[in-house]
């Protein structure tokens, strides 16, 4: 025992620290601490002060069940039980691919005029856009091929002047405000903005970009992400991410919009095309029971017929049903060739007349 006791001795004296020893070189190295933290504190101060800033956004929509309106509830309560399955999720993933299309994505782009100028404010470290806090409002000649992602410095003088510059030409052109400015790439008005008020004398130099619709809606359509909370629900989730926040939730806001629009547009057409169509086959008809009557009393005034004898009646019902059959065919070859010239012309179905129209259920 007294031996395990002299040998465990000397392993407990090396386990033991010297803390004050351990605190007395800290405190020798103090100015080590200060400087790292000093330049941490420091470095991350300039991170946070210069980089520039990314923000996320998020929208949620519900994705109509096109295929279900007229199911009811029951449907729903035989899909919970497991007992049937729709086609929810395809349904779901069809207008997932249709709001990130070019087109819709290009369209909400089209009508935000907000978009197709950027301006933009030059720090001495970094450049900031200005979103609808720009001093000035840029009005260019529509009938004028202007030269896009191209900047054009602006600098103010005064309250009604400023010195316009851009990167092609050296030469510094003064106008003021409300005057077109021109040159071989641009003709454009600068218009005071009416709640902002332009400095006078003001050393900040800003630019604007007049943008390429079809780059900037590449670039939207890159960034939008859609994602369904649940696998049961129609909700979709729309997420865009950039610098200026208010600016990503414009654009969501206005792409859930033109989605809207669009297919109520859809359904106005198609319902248009089928007033359309069902006049057209009215005005057939029309035309063929007059003629069938003018025909009719030609015949009775040449035999002088004034009433027919009742198997004469019964033949007459026969050669009306048939008639009406051959009338209820003909609507539908009609429609049949209606469909065969939208095929060949290769257009747009979503305004195709609906084949139930003519009681075609196939």
């Amino acid at each position: 025992m007294n031996q395990q006791n002299i040998q465990e001795g000397p392993l407990r004296k090396e386990d033991t620290i010297d803390i004050k020893k351990f605190i007395f070189k800290i405190i020798a190295n103090w100015y080590w601490f200060i400087f790292t933290i000093s330049i941490a504190v420091f470095s991350a101060y300039l991170i946070n002060r210069y980089t520039d800033p990314v923000y996320t956004v998020k929208g949620t929509m519900i994705v109509q069940d096109k295929d279900n309106t007229l199911s009811g509830g029951v449907e729903s309560i035989l899909e919970e039980q497991g007992i049937f399955r729709r086609t929810r999720k395809k349904v779901v993933e069809n207008e997932i691919a249709i709001l990130k299309s070019y087109s819709l994505s290009r369209r909400a782009i089209e009508e935000s005029p907000e978009f197709h100028i950027s301006y933009f404010a030059e720090g001495r470290i970094r450049t900031v856009e200005s979103y609808k806090t720009n001093t000035y409002i840029i009005e260019p000649d529509t009938s004028f091929p202007n030269k896009v992602e191209s900047p054009v410095y602006v600098k103010f003088t005064s309250e009604n002047e400023c010195i316009i510059s851009t990167d092609n030409d050296s030469k510094k052109t003064k106008v003021k405000l409300g005057e077109w400015f021109e040159n071989i790439d641009f003709r454009f008005k600068v218009l005071p903005n009416d709640t902002i008020k332009p400095n006078g004398n003001s050393n900040i130099k800003t630019f604007f970009i007049i943008r390429d619709i079809n780059k900037l809606t590449n670039a939207y359509r890159s960034k939008i992400t859609l994602t369904t909370t649940d696998k049961k629900s129609t909700i979709v989730e729309i997420s865009s991410n950039g610098m200026v926040a208010k600016k990503e939730v414009d654009f969501i806001n206005k792409l859930m919009n033109v989605y809207v629009n669009k297919g109520l547009e859809e359904k106005n057409m198609i319902a248009l095309n089928t007033i359309y169509f069902i006049d057209e086959q009215l005005n057939d008809i029309t035309d063929s029971l007059n003629y069938t009557e003018n025909k009719l009393m030609s015949f009775r005034q040449a035999n002088k017929l004034v009433d027919i004898s009742q198997e004469g009646s019964m033949l007459y019902q026969k050669v009306e049903r048939v008639q009406n059959e051959k009338a209820l065919l003909d609507m539908k070859n009609k429609y049949f060739n209606y469909l065969l010239q939208y095929i060949s012309k290769e257009q747009d179905f979503s305004d195709v007349m609906a084949p139930s129209v003519v009681d075609i259920n196939d």
